[in-house]
């Protein structure tokens, strides 16, 4: 209850349409005008509350399908790891490591050249040169895991 009654910014009594008290008295319709100078008056404040909902909401969201990428990626690490393999783990666990990183970002809503950790001249730029080659759409493709993991 104290919290609706923090939200309380004005009391107004209104009546919507005529109504009999008594044979000999009504009540004529009053404060409709009022309310909806009220309403408009606090309609600035209303938006930006519900602003500040949605950008809640969508933060959450977001930390949520973020940590279902960290708990995929884990898991394919974890895969990687437990799997005997005749090369490094190192070629596979980068190309996953790289692909949470993106698909974080693409939820957290960076994206762009400036933001790609592997664009041209990029801080991937290195790696992706020694390790991926591009394919007929122009994406990169790690050469290390025989063409399978595609770069994001």
């Amino acid at each position: 209850m104290k919290k609706r009654a923090a939200n309380v910014k004005l009391i107004l009594p209104v009546v919507a349409r005529a109504y009999s008290l008594n044979v000999n008295a009504y009540a004529p319709p009053e404060g409709i005008s009022e309310l909806i100078n009220a309403t408009c008056g606090l309609m600035p404040e209303g938006m930006r509350a519900a602003r500040e909902d949605v950008a809640a909401f969508v933060l959450k969201r977001n930390r949520v399908m973020a940590q279902g990428v960290t708990a995929l990626a884990t898991g394919a690490a974890v895969l990687v790891a437990a799997v005997p393999i005749p090369f490094p783990d190192a070629t596979l666990l980068a190309p996953t490591e790289i692909a949470e990183v993106n698909a974080i970002a693409k939820i957290s809503g960076i994206g762009g050249a400036d933001a790609d950790l592997y664009a041209e001249g990029g801080p991937g730029d290195q790696y992706r040169s020694h390790h991926a080659e591009r394919d007929h759409r122009g994406r990169h493709r790690c050469r290390d895991g025989g063409g399978i993991i595609l770069h994001l």
